[in-house]
């Protein structure tokens, strides 16, 4: 007698814990064909593989579909004897639920924001107290001209302009004390235009002079009391004075065109202007910068007296460069300090001393180059000191 006998298999699911750590949703898992093995006693592993990401939660229940293929060859021996083979493949298919228990493992990441102090590149430093040629006794004004490629220092205690390379060699130098044509009674200030020419502020002498690119002297205007002098790309020539507390402008040969900041400053002290013909004063007594378009009228102001960023003791030299940033002479505090064009702090550097980056200033010039070197007169030291950009 013959029997049908119907062969099937028995699924064994295989619970898979799993522990994912760092994600942050759950994907649909991806099952792959799970493979079936019956043995003559009917006995049949499916093994699906199963992908989960999990990064939020505690408990994550996954439904994975499967596909189970038998691949044996089963007999089965009856009595009577009757043989039945069932031969693969056989397929299967069903669902699988799998619970995945992880811990989430959390990465904490802060960005710190800080202001920051600068420290300046030193350069180079030249220099000594005396009146031989590259000494100095109370220099103040200082420029430095990308025409000619030289810096000039208004050396007061000497009564002369020295003129030296950009890496601080000693060229020349002219003027002697005394009232006359090319002589220098506190010369406090000095310029350069685009031509090369010299222009020379004295307070106690109460004139500009001007000089050619030979130093050879040309004419002279009378000023009251003027602490410094400047000279924009057109040419025209500014000083600020302690009497009236004005800003004054002339042309190159001296005839007066206009006055402003009358009630503005409390003892001005240096000039710059930009490549946009804005003006910028500092303003000594009242410990502020003060910034005026290129139509003279008042721009802005900063800065206030302390020694925190952004505040200023008896501010002097002041200089622009050709990004518009501007660097002052915090006297008060034997520092530089560094400015956007609209009077944001950006850096400073400097304390009091003689040594590298150190400085005792008075009233005390700074300029810059094209390519953004600092030259600053260290007065008190009797030296220039020079900072990359």
């Amino acid at each position: 007698m013959k029997k049908n006998i119907m062969l099937s298999a028995v699924a064994i699911m295989v619970l898979l814990m799993w522990a994912v750590n760092g994600c942050k949703s759950i994907k649909s898992p991806t099952a792959p064909a799970a493979v079936l093995t019956q043995t003559p006693a009917s006995t049949s592993t499916k093994t699906p593989v199963i992908t989960a990401t999990n990064t939020s939660g505690n408990t994550a229940t996954i439904t994975a579909t499967f596909t189970a293929v038998n691949t044996s060859v089963n007999t089965s021996t009856i009595t009577p004897t009757v043989t039945e083979t069932s031969t693969a493949p056989n397929t299967e298919t069903g669902t699988s639920t799998i619970t995945v228990t992880y811990t989430v493992t959390r990465t904490v990441s802060q960005t710190l924001t800080a202001t920051e102090t600068a420290t300046a590149v030193f350069a180079a430093t030249w220099g000594t107290h005396g009146s031989e040629p590259g000494q100095f006794i109370n220099g103040q004004g200082i420029a430095v001209s990308d025409v000619t490629g030289y810096v000039y220092v208004a050396d007061d205690g000497n009564s002369r302009i020295q003129v030296f390379q950009k890496d601080g060699t000693y060229v020349t130098q002219f003027g002697t004390p005394g009232s006359g044509n090319g002589e220098f009674n506190d010369n406090n200030g000095v310029a350069v235009d685009q031509n090369g020419n010299v222009f020379v502020s004295e307070y106690s002498g109460g004139r500009i002079q001007k000089f050619d690119s030979t130093y050879a002297y040309k004419l002279q205007w009378s000023v009251s009391y003027s602490n410094a002098v400047a000279v924009d790309n057109g040419n025209n020539v500014y000083d600020s004075t302690q009497n009236g507390e004005t800003v004054n402008e002339y042309s190159n040969g001296g005839t007066f065109a206009a006055a402003w900041g009358a009630g503005q400053f409390n003892d001005p002290g240096d000039i710059a202007l930009d490549g946009s013909n804005n003006l910028y004063v500092a303003d000594f007594g009242n410990s502020r910068i003060v910034k005026f378009a290129s139509d003279r009228s008042l721009s802005g102001t900063w800065g206030s007296f302390g020694s925190g960023n952004g505040e200023l003791s008896n501010p002097w030299g002041i200089a622009v460069d050709t990004q518009g940033n501007v660097y002052v002479v915090d006297s008060g505090n034997n520092r530089i300090q560094e400015f956007t064009s609209g009077g944001a702090y950006e850096a400073q550097w400097g304390a009091f001393g003689s040594g590298d980056g150190q400085f005792s200033f008075g009233t005390s010039g700074i300029a810059v180059d094209g390519s953004g070197y600092l030259y600053v007169m260290d007065s008190g030291n009797n030296r220039v000191v020079k900072f990359h950009p």
